[in-house]
């Protein structure tokens, strides 16, 4: 489940936790929104890639991968935040935060190239 976040700007800099008080002068923060868990993260880079998130190859992955998404215009954030106790998935990018700008074939392509090299970097179960 994704958590809830809250900005506020301490001592000069700005600060994004996931308590309503801040930590260090006690001040109530600015509702923020909702973002993913680390592990929501890992599942959704899974998910839209097909390769294991973790790991040496990532880089080069992303590397090959930068450029061919664009950030969904209605979310920016892979979940849309209706308030601070209701979010939902958004159902433009199917929680992504991004849409493919490329034929899929282009994407297959790269995700076979990444696995060419990095074998590991494609998960057993994920067979595409």
């Amino acid at each position: 489940m994704p958590n809830r976040f809250w900005r506020h700007v301490c001592g000069g800099r700005q600060v994004v936790e996931g308590s309503p008080r801040c930590r260090t002068c006690g001040a109530r923060d600015v509702f923020d929104g909702w973002r993913l868990s680390m592990w929501e993260t890992a599942r959704l880079y899974h998910y839209v890639y097909g390769l294991n998130p973790m790991g040496p190859r990532r880089p080069f992955a992303d590397s090959l991968f930068a450029g061919m998404r664009e950030r969904c215009v209605r979310c920016g954030r892979k979940i849309l935040t209706l308030d601070e106790q209701t979010w939902r998935d958004c159902p433009t990018c199917e929680g992504t935060g991004a849409v493919w700008n490329r034929p899929f074939d282009e994407v297959d392509a790269v995700r076979r190239r990444v696995a060419a090299q990095w074998p590991e970097a494609a998960l057993p179960w994920a067979a595409r």
